[in-house]
C-alpha cells in the first residue's frame, strides 16, 4: 500500500484537486470490492475453511476494511461536509441498525469472516462519519472525550502488536493456559504495556 500511495502522489503531480480526489475514490472502491471478491470466492469457490487464517485476516481479505475508512477520510478531507443533529442521528442509526443485523445473523465459519467483518465494517463507517461530519453530535462528544481519545491513539499499535506478543511471550512460557479470569488479567497485563 506504501508503494501504490507513493506511486499515487508521482501519478498526481499536475492534475487537478478533482483528478485526484475521484481517482482515489475509484481505486479505493476497486480495493473494496476486489476484497470482498476475493472473500466470496474463497469461501463459495474454493472452500476455503473458517479457521485458515492467513487468508481471513490476511491483506486481500482486510483490504475492503482498510478502503472504507479511507474513502471516509477522502470524503471528509475533499468535501468536509458538516451534517445536521438529524442527518446524524440518522446516519448513526442506520449504522447501528446494519451492525445490529451483522451480529444477529453472523453466520458461523468461513461465511463469518467472508462478509460478516465486511457488513459490520460498513456499520461502523456509518457510525464513525456520522459522528466526525457533525461536531455537535452526541458521539463526536463521545469519542473526544479524553480516556475514549487515549484508546483511539493507541488502539492500531495493541491492534497491530498484541498477537505477535501473546504468541512470543506464550512460546517462552510466560502466559498461563487455560480459561478464567486470572488468565485473561494476566494476558492483559503482560500484553498491553508492550503492544502500546
Amino acid at each position: 500500500l506504501a508503494v501504490l500511495g507513493s506511486l499515487g502522489v508521482h501519478l498526481a503531480r499536475g492534475r487537478s484537486r478533482r483528478w485526484i480526489i475521484t481517482t482515489t475514490a475509484t481505486f479505493l472502491s476497486v480495493v473494496a470490492l476486489s476484497s470482498l471478491a476475493w472473500k466470496l470466492a474463497a469461501w463459495l469457490i474454493i472452500g476455503v475453511a473458517g479457521d485458515d487464517w492467513k487468508v481471513w485476516f490476511g491483506l486481500p481479505a482486510k483490504a475492503d476494511e482498510f478502503a472504507l475508512g479511507a474513502l471516509l477520510a477522502l470524503l471528509i478531507a475533499a468535501r468536509r461536509p458538516i451534517l445536521s443533529t438529524r442527518q446524524s442521528t440518522a446516519l448513526a442509526l442506520l449504522g447501528v441498525g446494519i451492525v445490529a443485523v451483522a451480529l444477529a445473523t453472523r453466520p458461523a465459519g468461513a461465511g463469518e469472516h467472508a462478509a460478516f467483518h465486511t457488513v459490520a465494517a460498513v456499520g461502523f463507517t456509518l457510525i464513525i462519519g456520522a459522528s466526525v461530519m457533525c461536531p455537535s453530535f452526541f458521539m463526536n462528544r463521545v469519542l473526544t472525550f479524553g480516556p475514549i481519545a487515549l484508546m483511539g491513539t493507541v488502539s492500531y499499535s495493541l491492534y497491530l502488536w498484541h498477537e505477535p506478543l501473546m504468541i512470543l511471550l506464550d512460546n517462552r512460557g510466560l502466559l498461563p493456559h487455560g480459561g478464567g479470569l486470572g488468565a485473561f488479567v494476566w494476558g492483559l497485563a503482560a500484553v498491553v504495556p508492550l503492544a502500546i
